[in-house]
This record gives C-alpha cells, structure tokens and sequence, in this order.
C-alpha cells in the first residue's frame, strides 16, 4: 500500500488497487476485519485517491472465469453488489 500511495502523491498517474472475489453469493464487500492494520491502510489509500475495486468473478466447469460484476469502493466499509 506504501508505494502505491506514493505514486498517487507524486504524480498524476492513475492508481488502481483491485480485489477479486470467485464466488458468486456476495452482497457486499469490505476488507478483512481480521487485519486491522490492512484495512486501515486501505482506507488511507482510497482517501488519498487511490481507485479501488471489487470484481466478482464465476468459474465453469472448464476452469474459465466470466466477469460477472464489479463495483468502485464508494465507501470503505461495505459495498453493495446489487
């Protein structure tokens, strides 16, 4: 998380922080609850205008991911999918 945020503050390049979810039944996403200093530094990020996303992808029986969705974190605690 450092270094992208350092590239976001010493320039004007785009900076995306991606997640990928493979399972279909989600509603929400947030980051673990379980690393609190993880999701702080997240949350530090996204504030300093780092673009974060959630992409939720399904597996078929060949082994092959479709794209199902993807949202922007608008809020760094839960996002809705649907």
């Amino acid at each position: 998380m450092k270094k992208i945020e350092k590239i976001k503050q010493m320039s004007k390049t785009r900076c995306l922080l991606g997640f990928v979810i493979q399972r279909t039944d989600v509603e929400y996403f947030q980051t673990s609850i379980i690393d609190p200093i993880y999701k702080e530094a997240v949350k530090k990020s996204h504030n300093l205008g780092v673009e974060i996303f959630a992409m939720v992808v399904n597996w078929d029986d060949n082994g092959c991911a479709h794209f199902v969705t993807v949202t922007i974190y608008q809020f760094v605690y839960k996002v809705s999918f649907y």
